[in-house]
């Protein structure tokens, strides 16, 4: 896996990864399943029905406001399909001159502790689910707090995989954390305003947007404090 790591304010540390040729191999019942989820909420974005729509713009707002340590934690946790000689030998974290190894060392460490987090959390959105039976009544509105609630018992439970998945990235006492000038230059240029060159580097045209707003979640938590 290719991890990218961008700064932050408070000493933060942004980080977002991609799946290696080896993991895009191996494909699940559970990849399958999130494919057809995906293609049907594709399908439903694109309808003429005016429930489909709220639904689907409410469900967006939801996902733009989730955590950019708890959307790294969902997406490091496909690794999980991956041996430790694989893993290690597949996974390599890169960042800009700019940004120390120690730092990221530091996140990663922050990130195993939310274990706990997660877990209370899954937990809470289990016990949670009973109590929206009565929605199911009503056929003509979707049981939307039972969506939410079933989808954030999801996402907990993939950040809490996610979340083992550091444990095993920091026992690999070869972890490769390279230096890109590439990604450094994309950087500076991103702080002067050029998004663009960034979603070049990384290889993804949604990259900037989530860096942003992982940005705008820390601004916004140290407003808070």
């Amino acid at each position: 896996m290719k991890i990218i790591a961008l700064p932050l304010p408070k000493q933060r540390v942004f980080l977002h990864c991609y799946p290696s040729e080896i993991l895009l191999k191996k494909v699940t019942i559970h990849d399958r399943i999130i494919n057809r989820i995906y293609n049907t909420w594709d399908a439903w974005s694109k309808s003429k029905s005016y429930i489909r729509q709220k639904t689907v713009s409410l469900g967006n707002s939801v996902l733009h406001r989730t955590s950019h340590e708890e959307s790294f934690l969902r997406s490091l946790s496909s690794a999980k399909k991956l041996n430790d000689k694989e893993f290690y030998s597949s996974t390599v974290i890169e960042r800009p001159d700019s940004l120390e190894p120690n730092r990221i060392f530091q996140e990663l460490i922050r990130l195993q502790e939310m274990k706990r987090l997660h877990r209370n959390n899954l937990i809470a959105n289990i016990v949670g689910l009973p109590l929206t039976i009565p929605f199911i009544l009503v056929p003509i509105v979707p049981n939307v707090p039972g969506f939410y609630l079933c989808y954030r018992a999801y996402c907990n439970y993939r950040a809490l995989i996610g979340a083992s998945q550091i444990t095993r990235l920091l026992d690999n006492k070869e972890l490769q954390i390279q230096s890109n000038e590439k990604i450094e230059l994309a950087y500076r240029s991103y702080l002067d305003g050029d998004h663009h060159k960034l979603n070049e580097a990384v290889g993804h045209q949604e990259f900037s947007d989530r860096y942003e707003r992982a940005i705008e979640q820390e601004l916004k938590s140290s407003k808070n404090q």
